[in-house]
């Protein structure tokens, strides 16, 4: 049925809904009193329902049904409706959010616009369905980006990177000193040889950073071309200080 059917439909089952006042009416008319001992005092007695015209008991019973059939069979699309477009709103509200702030990851986005982890799960899927969104595993957690070819697959996963809280300080101690070695950022982030090292083998893998060997020593650097998005997805507070220490060093 499609939707001017449906308009007609409509429209018929409203008005039978309704009986129309002139066929269920009596008129009264006032006259001169012929008869002395006429009583006028008020009306002679009380109708029941049954007591009516019979064809004013069919159109009521007739109408009621057929209101009754009409709410029946069109309520759950009316409630579908404002359930559709509730949950639109909230997932716009989503897609907004993950506009805005690519890279959450669906815990941190739960707590940041308050909606419960399994509905927003729900609501994640429906959007990653409809193509709206990608979602990558990174260090155990799935993050959220926009699709639509927003970010390239590197690009998100520097992203990414930036939310982990010690692979960012070493990018920023890169970005920072450019050339440092691995005993250097150690002692910068007061980190162990080795934690540094596995950060640093899995940016290396993931194409974020070079290495050019000098002996035994190994100097990194953000990949050429990559070092304005490294430093414009920065965490707010490192980003701050790193601008911070530029501007005293020059």
């Amino acid at each position: 049925m499609n939707i001017q059917q449906k308009t007609i439909l409509i429209i018929f089952l409203s008005a039978a809904l309704f009986v129309h006042a002139g066929c269920c009416e009596y008129t009264v008319t006032f006259g001169e009193i012929t008869e002395p001992d006429a009583d006028v005092s008020g009306a002679d007695g009380i109708e029941t329902f049954w007591d009516l015209p019979l064809w004013i008991q069919v159109s009521w019973i007739s109408s009621t049904i057929i209101g009754s059939v009409a709410a029946i069979k069109f309520f759950p699309l009316i409630a579908g409706k404002i359930r559709y477009a509730l949950e639109n709103a909230k997932r716009q509200k989503i897609l907004d959010y993950v506009i805005e702030y690519p890279g959450r990851c669906i815990e941190e986005l739960s707590d940041e616009i308050n909606i419960n982890r399994e509905t927003l799960r729900y609501h994640l899927g429906c959007l990653e369905n409809n193509n709206h969104i990608i979602i990558e595993s990174s260090d155990h957690f799935k993050r959220i980006f926009p699709n639509h070819n927003t970010f390239s697959s590197q690009e998100r996963k520097i992203i990414s990177i930036c939310h982990n809280p010690v692979q960012v300080k070493i990018l920023a101690s890169i970005l920072k000193y450019p050339g440092i070695r691995n005993t250097d950022l150690k002692d910068e982030l007061n980190l162990s040889k080795s934690a540094v090292t596995w950060h640093i083998k899995k940016m290396e893998s993931a194409g974020i950073l070079s290495v050019r060997k000098s002996g035994r020593s190994g100097h990194y650097y953000i990949k050429s071309g990559l070092e304005s998005f490294v430093a414009e997805n920065l965490p707010d507070e490192i980003k701050e200080n790193l601008e911070l220490e530029r501007a005293n060093l020059t």
